[in-house]
């Protein structure tokens, strides 16, 4: 606290290339004179100066030119003051020390055997040396354009769309008094974002991209470039009582022009004739003619009751907020609009998805959620039998029962009917991913990422569809902390960074990410089964056996991609017959990722030799030969 007079001495210092903050409990005090004037100084300046905080590297990866070590375990109020000055998930080279009741910094002459972390000195510090290295080929080569963008994730093919026919629905802003009106500014954004992508010829980047951007204060021009399209619509809301206020203007990217600009006045009861007006005015100014289908499904309105269409905008905003709370709201809203509205196939669509979120994110374990779900996609079904938003949540319903021909089956018909439909393409892409099939997953990932760059998830399949076929390392490593820098809160996003840091040699790096998990969202199977894969990871027998719950494995065993990691956990312990009933358990569920179960799960290194594998494996193989052949 005496050192203030030394600010201005630091000023030059600061300015430096790469910033390693020494991370201690201590260091993380924002009331210390390190944590204000060094690292938040250079958090500063590295983001103001000419190359700004992350770097690309030469393999198209993005790097942090912060680049923390950390030498103790932090306590989870410090790690979030940092996270927060950082804006994403720490991750740091570790040099701490642990055993138990033992938790201090690692030194040369430590034995790596007696080292919960099994981290040697010398590698760590041969971490940091070619991290830097990195850093440093990243800025030499700063502005070189030979360099690659990591949204193109070296794909066959560059995903460019026509620069004339192409666009981005930036969030509308909410300009009422009341902010809870945000759920109606973004439901405009959304049924936008709908109308332009039934026009076959218009590229429109994805809702799920889109909202990304909401509150963003990048340039225009920048955005553009960001998303690959030319054209901009930006615009704002406002909504006092049954009074509505539109006002919009579309931008040409090329050169910050205004192509046009109005405003669309008028009540909740004219709500869907504004919305229209303003589609066909995109339309228009963008010389597009619909064909006689288009402007069939143009005119479409799949709620309208306002009522109805107030509660279905409010329950779209709670549906995604990865807690038992918010979907629970989420199906009340969803019941309460079927009240206006009467029966209706978007509504009970949604209402599908949720009961499949509740099992999906393991918050319930009660199977009758499945048959909900069943129920609202055969209601959908006879209100309207060629419902793409049916066929997709058939698919999905087909997936969890371990059907994959099905599910993919389904997922195409979705397709079909409404090539727009983005969920059913990402639901596509993952089964595709986890049933190992990258010729049939490359195609849909090439147009996942023209449609929907910003979504994190579609980055973590760039790396699994590397898996898949292969490779290991940073090229498959890599797309995930990208997936995670861009949703660092998101629970599934957390648990399949760590999974793939750990497969790829990086335990350390994922142990954060699982106490994240377990911190924030412990409801979350992601979180239980999270701290099940550490404590086999450290190698500690009797405490990870201690986290195999009853609720753990009632959530595990309905689920192919959760019989796979309680698979890998089992292993890891050298619990080998438990590992392979688990596996078993996951072919039932419709687990066959031949190329990674066969050879590429490193974590699965421990059962190859038992007979009852290769048995297995040789099941795997013929039904992936057949769903590849399908």
């Amino acid at each position: 606290l005496e050192t203030h007079h030394v600010d201005k001495s630091l000023d030059g210092k600061l300015k430096c290339l790469i910033f390693l903050p020494i991370i201690s409990q201590t260091y993380c005090d924002p009331q210390s004179f390190a944590w204000q004037f060094e690292f938040c100084g250079f958090n500063g300046i590295a983001q103001e100066d000419q190359f700004g905080r992350e770097v690309k590297l030469s393999n198209g990866n993005v790097a942090s030119r912060i680049l923390p070590v950390r030498i103790h375990g932090l306590d989870a109020g410090d790690q979030k003051t940092l996270e927060k000055e950082i804006g994403s998930a720490l991750r740091a080279v570790e040099f701490i020390y642990r055993e138990p009741g033992v938790n201090r910094p690692l030194s040369p002459d430590d034995d790596p055997s007696e080292n919960l972390n099994k981290t040697k000195y010398r590698n760590q510090v041969n971490k940091v040396a070619n991290a830097i290295k990195e850093i440093i080929e990243g800025l030499k080569n700063f502005g070189n354009p030979g360099v690659p963008s990591p949204l193109k994730e070296r794909l066959s093919e560059e995903t460019k769309p026509l620069a004339d026919k192409s666009i981005v629905v930036l969030p509308f802003q909410n300009m009422s008094s009341d902010k809870e009106n945000e759920y109606f500014s973004d439901g405009l954004t959304e049924e936008l974002i709908a109308d332009l992508s039934k026009v076959k010829e218009l590229l429109v980047i994805s809702r799920s991209s889109a909202m990304t951007l909401k509150g963003t204060t990048k340039k225009i021009k920048d955005i553009a470039s960001e998303v690959n399209v030319r054209f901009v619509l930006e615009g704002s809301v406002r909504k006092s009582g049954t009074n509505v206020r539109i006002t919009a203007q579309l931008i040409d990217a090329l050169d910050d022009s205004h192509v046009w600009a109005d405003k669309y006045t008028g009540t909740m009861e004219d709500v869907f004739d504004l919305q229209e007006k303003l589609s066909r005015t995109i339309v228009d100014a963008l010389k597009l003619k619909l064909t006689p289908e288009e402007e069939r499904r143009f005119t479409e309105r799949p709620i309208t009751n306002i009522q109805a269409y107030e509660c279905y905008l409010r329950a779209h905003q709670e549906a995604y907020n990865f807690s038992e709370a918010s979907l629970n709201r989420a199906l009340q809203l969803c019941q309460e609009a079927l009240t206006f509205a009467g029966e209706n196939e978007l509504l009970y669509s949604m209402m599908g998805e949720i009961y499949l979120l509740f099992l999906l994110w393991g918050i319930k374990l009660d199977q009758s959620y499945l048959q909900k779900a069943e129920e609202c996609a055969q209601r959908v079904s006879a209100l309207n039998p060629d419902s793409s938003n049916g066929f997709a949540l058939r698919g999905m319903i087909s997936y969890r029962q371990g059907n994959r021909h099905e599910a993919a089956k389904l997922l195409r018909l979705a397709l079909e009917i409404a090539p727009e439909n983005s969920a059913a393409l990402i639901w596509l892409v993952s089964i595709y991913a986890r049933s190992g099939s990258a010729k049939a997953m490359r195609p849909l990932l090439k147009k996942l990422l023209e449609i929907d760059p910003l979504t994190a998830l579609v980055q973590a399949w760039v790396g699994w569809l590397r898996w898949v076929e292969g490779e290991t390392g940073a090229t498959v490593v890599d797309p995930h902390l990208k997936m995670l820098e861009m949703d660092p809160a998101n629970p599934y996003g957390r648990w399949v960074c760590a999974l793939v840091l750990a497969m790829n040699g990086r335990p350390q790096e994922s142990y954060p990410l699982l106490d994240l998990l377990e911190r924030d969202t412990p409801q979350h199977g992601f979180a239980k089964i999270g701290q099940f894969l550490k404590a086999a990871l450290q190698g500690n027998k009797s405490i990870a056996l201690e986290k195999v719950t009853e609720s753990l494995i009632s959530w595990a065993q309905t689920d192919d991609m959760g019989s796979w990691w309680m698979a890998d956990c089992f292993a890891l312990i050298g619990e080998n017959q438990k590992a392979l009933d688990w596996l078993e358990n996951g072919m039932c569920q419709g687990l066959m990722n031949y190329p990674c179960l066969s050879k590429y799960d490193p974590l699965l290194e421990n059962i190859r030799h038992e007979p009852r594998f290769k048995t297995f494996i040789d099941r795997v193989k013929v039904q992936w030969e057949a769903f590849e052949g399908s």
